[in-house]
């Protein structure tokens, strides 16, 4: 084959390469052993008196980023009427799913940014009372995600949606730890990390706040932050 042919031939072979792990995205960079559970956008209060069994309801708001950021430069996820996809990524599965109803599948993982490759969602502090979850290169340590970036995802047979618990301290869960797929809370678990949402969807100042206290009980799914597939279009356009 003459030298410019092949010269030509290795640098389209460079360019579909290049193109390959860029449309890899994620799957590229993620440690081995974890994989992507679901592609969602992040709601906020799925109490079942408002997304009840076997439904894709919506929740009251979703989580996204906006543009708006901390002192030191870092988006942080606000209150929002408009969706935002983002990669649910399970390393390791801390509770089996069972084969009754009632039983629960419980992972952990950490949540990747669409919009920013190589970006997760990551806390601000493990311990504070004002903190965000803000997006920030993803940071894996012995294959798994830091404390800062990992979150618990569980999913019951009787809902469609999965809660997501920040584990932090709790990592890599369960959270509670002791309890098996019957047992296990769903809607109530985690370990201490609770979501509040300050201001308005819309509102400059508005912002996901996490807090820590290891001895207040979970309020429920009202303050749960969830993610659902079926989650993909305007919350203002859904029956309530």
């Amino acid at each position: 084959m003459p030298a410019s042919l092949v010269s030509s031939t290795l640098a389209v072979a460079a360019i579909a390469a290049g193109a390959l792990v860029s449309n890899a995205g994620l799957a590229s960079a993620a440690p081995a052993g974890c994989q992507i559970i679901g592609t969602a956008p992040i709601g906020f209060n799925v109490d079942s008196t408002r997304v009840t069994i076997y439904t894709d309801k919506y929740p009251a708001v979703f989580a996204t980023f906006q543009g708006h950021r901390t002192a030191d430069g870092f988006q942080y996820l606000q209150p929002s009427n408009e969706p935002e996809l983002f990669d649910f990524v399970s390393c390791q599965t801390t509770i089996p799913e069972g084969y009754g109803k009632g039983s629960s599948l419980v992972q952990s993982g950490y949540i990747a940014s669409r919009k920013a490759p190589g970006y997760c969602l990551t806390a601000t502090s493990l311990t504070g009372n004002d903190e965000r979850i803000v997006s920030k290169p993803c940071n894996f340590i012995d294959g798994a995600p830091s404390k800062h970036s990992s979150f618990q995802f569980s999913l019951n047979s009787f809902f469609n949606y999965h809660v997501i618990d920040f584990l932090g301290k709790a990592t890599p869960g369960p959270a509670p730890s002791g309890t098996d797929t019957y047992g296990f809370p769903f809607g109530k678990s985690g370990s201490g990390y609770r979501y509040t949402i300050q201001g308005n969807p819309g509102e400059a100042d508005s912002f996901l706040r996490l807090s820590y206290d290891p001895q207040s009980p979970n309020p429920g799914t009202v303050a749960d932050l969830a993610f659902n597939k079926a989650w993909t279009g305007n919350i203002d356009a859904q029956p309530q």
